[in-house]
Parts: C-alpha cells; sequence; structure tokens
C-alpha cells in the first residue's frame, strides 16, 4: 500500500528517509535501529518526533542532534535506572 485514504491526512510510504524527514510534520519510529535512522539536522522547526523503540543503551533512531534540538519525554523513569 502506497497511501492509506483519510479525507484530512497526508499519509505516505517514505522511500527517501532524509527527504521524508525534512517534510515531515510528524515522525514516529518504532525500530531495533543500532545507529541513528533520523538525522536533527533535516527536521523543520516545530517537527514531532516520536521515538518508541530504542530501549538499550546500544539502539538509536535519532542522532545526537535530533535529541538536541527538542523536549525529551520519557513515559517511564524506572525504565532508565542503570544507563
Amino acid at each position: 500500500m502506497e497511501q492509506l485514504n483519510m479525507p484530512d491526512l497526508d499519509l505516505r510510504v517514505a522511500h527517501d528517509l532524509d527527504s521524508a524527514v525534512s517534510d515531515a510534520d510528524i515522525i514516529s519510529c518504532v525500530t531495533m535501529a543500532q545507529e541513528p535512522l533520523v538525522k536533527g539536522e533535516l527536521l523543520k522547526p516545530g517537527t514531532h518526533l516520536d521515538l518508541v523503540g530504542a530501549y538499550r543503551p546500544d539502539m538509536r533512531e535519532a542522532n545526537d542532534a535530533a535529541m538536541a534540538r527538542g523536549t525529551l519525554f520519557v513515559d517511564c523513569r524506572d525504565g532508565m535506572k542503570g544507563w
């Protein structure tokens, strides 16, 4: 499926991640990536970046530039103990 038909939303499959990141208003990552996928220097101001995966210290979904640009919210600080 290349496009989801929802009248008020523009949802598309991204074939070029860097281009999609620079154009997106909302980015949601749920991966097991060990190397950053989202580059902070490509984010436009006001973009919501939702990082769900990368739950171990050896995993990264976004680079340092992405993390430095925003405000960090965590749902469970207990999950961060020992890191």
